[in-house]
């Protein structure tokens, strides 16, 4: 995906025509790499020169190093190249970290770029069950992060920036930036998209949404706040309900007759998601997580489980159901385990209703399910665990243990349980993104393209994204004083599914 330099040197020339602040605040550093031929490096670039202009120092960082899955096309570099070169002669300077002195990684970096490499691995095959190819991949992947992790190491050790602007976190090298980040006391914050909307995380990966606990303490005591939270959390709940929302991830509108009964229910993430990449903490992955429990379940308690993959797999082409596959063949001689596949006509909060525990991963709809009135309990620290509504276990003894008095014990929800999810649920669903289409997203991309700076700079949603981006404002809070101010149906798009 290119961006012609003429267009960057009309950008240049709005900045010329009407300079921002000659004082320069603190320093941000700006990654960009071709990232899988994307836009992302022109968001990225154009982001850089936004920032320039409210007052902040910025430096690029050209991440020039192998791609763990493709070859960068050599058009791309060229013209990132170009307009890098073209950014300079406008006092934006930068590294190109191919030619940053090389400093030796410690363990700590060993293991991390060992765990990424793994992460890496499921991202590309869309699955953690093992497979030749998944092996090569994870060998590959290693092979190409630790060649350049010296390189990366070295920019940090000549460049000290007060904060650092990255897209993903995981994905190719943007994992070994976030954690060198860390290492190095430098404040991240990471973004992800979708189409006309953007999620940024501080210090964080964006898509696990882990500024929301952050906020939740801010506003845990205003009740005004809980109660607009609730108001709105139940429209847009009832629009999921239906099958009506914005994301129509429900094939079928709920039903009142819920059918068949389950004593516990697993809601699947998608396993190459970036919101579930990297979370397992008491197992290795999914499928140990599943296997391990269900097998727990039969073994120890007489309950009845129901598993539901999610049901947006559905219109994913290239997806890859060998986890949905390995639970089929492992327990097709139970009658006590059913099994829901993508494609299932079914609504899942029937599901939800139908059952007693509810044993989410890092999904969403756990939150939902707290709202329903079930016992959710986290296997992973997902945004909401460790809130009363879904208090996490410490150790894998202690998930086991949990479930089975969950199933045994009538369990007694602390009075602010439903306060706190209702709060969760109004950050993390209403408020955790911004919705515009200032994105790095291809179809976003051909629309902002051909506005001139100004314009963008006019823009409020874009604005708010700089203060997400550029001042590490929490998007939760940032997108609730929006609400407050300009109202819910200016800024959250949901509002009018």
């Amino acid at each position: 995906m290119t961006m012609p330099i003429r267009q960057l040197q009309e950008f240049i020339k709005d900045d010329m025509r009407s300079p921002g602040p000659r004082s320069r605040g603190e320093e941000i550093a700006i990654y960009i790499s071709t990232w899988l031929s994307t836009p992302v490096p022109w968001y990225s670039i154009v982001l850089g020169l936004l920032l320039y202009r409210r007052g902040y120092a910025v430096h690029f960082v050209w991440d020039d190093l192998p791609d763990p899955f493709q070859p960068a096309e050599e058009r791309q570099m060229h013209e990132i190249a170009e307009a890098l070169l073209l950014l300079s002669k406008r006092g934006l300077r930068f590294y190109r970290i191919s030619e940053m002195q090389g400093v030796a990684p410690d363990g700590d970096y060993l293991e991390e770029a060992l765990r990424l490499a793994s992460l890496n691995a499921v991202w590309w095959h869309k699955t953690p069950v093992p497979e030749p190819g998944l092996h090569t991949r994870r060998y590959d992947c290693l092979k190409t992060l630790l060649g350049g992790l010296p390189q990366i190491l070295g920019y940090f050790s000549s460049a000290s920036p007060r904060s650092f602007l990255l897209p993903g976190g995981i994905v190719a090298n943007s994992g070994l930036f976030l954690h060198a980040c860390k290492r190095n006391g430098v404040r991240v914050t990471t973004y992800d998209s979708g189409v006309s909307s953007i999620s940024t995380g501080i210090d964080s990966v964006a898509a696990h949404l882990d500024d929301i606990p952050h906020v939740m303490f801010q506003l845990l005591e205003d009740r005004d706040v809980i109660a607009y939270a609730k108001k709105v959390g139940e429209v847009e709940l009832q629009k999921r309900f239906d099958g009506v929302d914005k994301y129509l991830f429900q094939p079928v509108k709920r039903s009142s007759d819920t059918g068949r009964q389950y004593d516990v229910l697993f809601p699947l993430n998608i396993e190459n998601d970036s919101s579930a990449l990297g979370k397992h903490v008491l197992f290795e992955d999914s499928l140990a997580w599943l296997e391990e429990t269900l097998d727990y379940i039969l073994a120890e308690t007489q309950a009845s489980v129901a598993v539901r993959q999610h049901p947006y797999e559905k219109r994913i082409p290239w997806r890859n159901d060998a986890l949905v596959h390995r639970l089929v063949k492992r327990y097709a001689g139970s009658d006590r385990v059913t099994i829901f596949d993508c494609n299932a006509p079914v609504n899942t909060y029937d599901l939800i209703t139908s059952s007693r525990v509810v044993l989410p991963f890092v999904s969403s709809i756990a939150v939902e399910a707290a709202i329903m009135g079930k016992t959710v309990i986290p296997v992973a620290p997902a945004f909401y665990a460790g809130f009363f509504f879904a208090e996490m276990p410490v150790s894998k003894n202690g998930y086991f243990e949990a479930i089975r008095n969950a199933l045994t014990d009538d369990v007694v929800p602390n009075p602010r349980a439903v306060d706190e999810a209702w709060l969760s649920y109004y950050l993390s669903q209403i408020c955790g993104r911004i919705w515009t289409d200032f994105t790095p997203q291809p179809s976003d991309y051909a629309l902002w393209g051909k506005r001139s700076l100004k314009d963008l700079e006019a823009d409020p949603e874009v604005g708010a994204v700089l203060r997400c981006l550029g001042d590490g404002d929490y998007i939760s809070m940032v997108q609730h004083e929006r609400i407050q101010r300009e109202g819910l149906e200016r800024v959250y798009r949901g509002a009018k599914a």
